[in-house]
């Protein structure tokens, strides 16, 4: 007996024609059974791509958080705030920018940290109110010339370390 494909919701399905071409209607009724059938099977074949576009989502996700989780490099930072002073294209300025988002938001982390964990005389950084953030990233540059050892280090280790040198709590 010849088959004809039918294309159904799910995928391609083939059945014999004398069940899909229906004049009579007892071959309705056939035809509609057996559609019927074929969409009960549906969802169990549906089941491995589910569970496949599942597991590749998972498994983007996951990377996607190791990718931010990572600690941004004193390099990086570094030629960031260079960019500040040199800045002649958008990009520069783009990246000039970057970095001035960075230590804010390491002097928030900072002031936070500062208010909750110490006391006033534990403190070891103490910044006046009126440095600029540009101000800071000079600082940060200017350390990393005069002590080259700490380029390896995190970013905010070697921040740390620079604005503990140019602003000693007394």
């Amino acid at each position: 007996m010849p088959e004809v494909r039918i294309y159904e919701r799910a995928g391609l399905f083939t059945c014999p024609i004398s069940q899909t071409v229906a004049s009579r209607p007892s071959d309705r009724a056939a035809s509609v059974r057996m559609r019927n059938r074929s969409m009960a099977t549906e969802p169990k074949m549906r089941r491995p791509l589910a569970l496949a576009t599942v597991i590749i989502l998972i498994g983007y996700c996951l990377s996607w958080q190791t990718a931010v989780a990572q600690q941004l490099g004193t390099p990086e930072l570094d030629r960031a705030c260079r960019a500040i002073a040199n800045a002649k294209t958008r990009s520069d300025q783009d990246t000039g920018i970057y970095c001035l988002a960075w230590i804010n938001g390491y002097l928030d982390r900072l002031n936070g940290e500062q208010q909750i964990f110490f006391k006033e005389a534990e403190k070891t950084i103490c910044i006046a109110a009126d440095v600029s953030t540009g101000q800071i990233s000079q600082i940060f540059s200017r350390y990393l010339e005069d002590n080259p050892r700490v380029y390896g280090l995190p970013a905010w280790a070697v921040m740390d370390l620079a604005l503990r040198a140019a602003f000693p709590c007394q």
